[in-house]
């Protein structure tokens, strides 16, 4: 096994962790609706033309659910999407740590990006 390979293998590992907490929030309102309306997995699943176990896996929040998969389950379920993100607790910690990463970014690309005005202040010249 090469290097490289070696390397594959411990980022997979690394990478199975618990669910995230919008995907298991987002499984728990699919789930929520799901009886509300006195749906089995099995009928979701043959609805999705999933199997009762994708179901089951996006309920617990295992596997996340697509856009174009949640804009179908909300179709199915007779709920906007929005319904999936309704009292969704917020966590403070992750927003700041994305925009920390990227604010520097985008400052440099906002910085070196011309302006309209310069630009046409080079058309008149």
């Amino acid at each position: 096994m090469g290097n490289g390979n070696a390397k594959w293998a411990a980022s997979a590992v690394a990478n199975k962790k618990s669910p995230n907490s919008v995907d298991r929030h987002v499984g728990a309102r699919i789930r929520m609706r799901r009886v509300m309306l006195t749906l089995s997995q099995t009928q979701l699943g043959d609805a999705l033309g999933l199997t009762f176990q994708q179901v089951q896996k996006y309920e617990k929040g295992t596997n996340r659910v697509g856009a174009s998969r949640l804009q179908h389950i909300a179709s199915i379920l007779q709920v906007p999407v929005s319904f999936f993100f309704e009292e969704i607790p917020i966590n403070r910690i992750e927003p700041a740590q994305i925009s920390d990463r990227l604010l520097p970014n985008l400052s440099l690309h906002l910085y070196l990006r011309p302006t309209v005005s310069s630009s046409s202040e080079h058309l008149r010249a």
